[in-house]
Formats: C-alpha cells, structure tokens, sequence
C-alpha cells in the first residue's frame, strides 16, 4: 500500500492517531483542535447575522482565522511535507490537495459575507448561502483532519526526535508576526485541553504569557464573540 492511498484513499479507520501522542505534536493538535472548533460553531453563527453590521464582525474575524489557516497549510506544504519525504519518503496525497480546496472555499465563504456587508439589512437568501458554504467548508475540514492526523501524526512520532521537532517548530515561528500571534495564541487556547495547554505555557516565553493576558486575549474575545456566542 502506497502512502497516497493511505492517506487519501483509505477509509478512516484504525486506531486513534492521539493515542499516546507525544507531548511534542500537542501544539500541532491544538491547532487542529482551534480549527475545528470554530469551523463547527461558524454556520450558527452566520446564521445570526442580520444587518451589516454584524456581517463586518463576522468579516473581521473570518480575516484573521483565514490568515492562520493559510499560515499552516503553507507550513506542511513548504516545510513539514517535505522534510517527512526525505526522511522516510512521505507523500501527502490528495492532503495538499485538499488545502487548494480549502482555499476556494475560504475564497467562497469571504464573498458570500461581503453580500451580506452590501446592505444595510441581509436577505434570508444571503444568509442561506453563506451559511451553506460554511457548513462544506466544516465538512470538508473535518474529514481532511481527519485523514492527515491519521496518515501524519505516526509518521512524525516514528521517524523525527524531539530536538528536530523542536527546530522545525522554530522555523514556522520565524515567518509569524506579532499580529499574526496576537491572534493565533488566545485562538488554540481558547478551550483547548488542559494537559495540551499546561505544556504549551511551560515552553512560552513569559513575556508573551504575560502580554497574552493582559491584551491579547481580551483583544480576541472581543473579534471571536460572534463564534463563541454560539454553542460548539
């Protein structure tokens, strides 16, 4: 069996891939975690948009969520999926396919929202269509999660020590801006498991502890509170 099929072609079934996760992989876990958090509570939540102005809310903060995603996926592309390949010839699959995918309907959801910021009350049939598309883009995001935690996780627990982790961890940090942490650090904390969150504090930095609690996070639940009004 080829990689590809194992990560694209195979039914998801097998053994949980977060059993016995090494502590190294729950920062990548906690993203996944975010992600799937707020992918599940965003159609209830553009469901509730009823004027313009609750659509530029919605906008604002679909920005930043879209930006961390891009960021990511750019991340296993350019970084992760290639150093996997070398050392133990993984192929993604249809995994990089499937952020193109994404894209689109990121691309999607962004236009479906900006009708609804074009008036200054939304119509029922705006608020249908972007609901739809939030409701694939979920879809889509759960089932390629799915599959790449599955086809990635044992790979990366087999085949890379701790230190080269770490160092491959170091590299994505260096293309992120204090904007782009602003945002990214209060967002995977956000619910996240305890143990996962205990673990993440220990290796941060105290400054940033410190500046996520008195700004950050405030920063963030005030652009987030259309999703976290909504039950997840």
């Amino acid at each position: 069996m080829t990689m590809t099929e194992t990560t694209a072609h195979q039914p998801l079934t097998g053994a949980d891939p977060r059993d016995g996760l090494p502590s190294m992989l729950w920062g990548y876990a906690m993203i996944h975690d975010a992600i799937l958090r707020d992918t599940g509570r965003l159609p209830g939540a553009l469901g509730r948009v009823r004027d313009r102005a609750d659509a530029d809310r919605m906008s604002d903060w679909l920005r930043l969520f879209e930006t961390a995603i891009v960021h990511h996926h750019e991340r296993e592309d350019d970084l992760i999926f290639p150093f996997l390949a070398e050392r133990c010839g993984f192929n993604p699959g249809e995994l990089t396919a499937d952020h193109h995918v994404l894209d689109e309907l990121f691309g999607e959801l962004v236009g479906a929202i900006d009708l609804m910021r074009g008036a200054p009350e939304t119509t029922d049939h705006d608020v249908r269509h972007a609901v739809a598309v939030a409701t694939e883009l979920d879809q889509v995001m759960v089932r390629h999660l799915q599959v790449e935690e599955l086809a990635v996780f044992p790979v990366v627990a087999r085949h890379v020590e701790v230190e080269e982790w770490r160092a491959i961890e170091q590299e994505i940090q260096k293309d992120s801006s204090v904007r782009d942490a602003a945002f990214a650090l209060p967002w995977v904390l956000e619910g996240a498991n305890p143990a996962y969150v205990d673990h993440l504090r220990d290796d941060l930095p105290l400054p940033f502890r410190i500046i996520n609690a008195l700004f950050w996070k405030r920063a963030y639940d005030r652009v987030a509170a259309p999703l976290q009004a909504v039950a997840s």
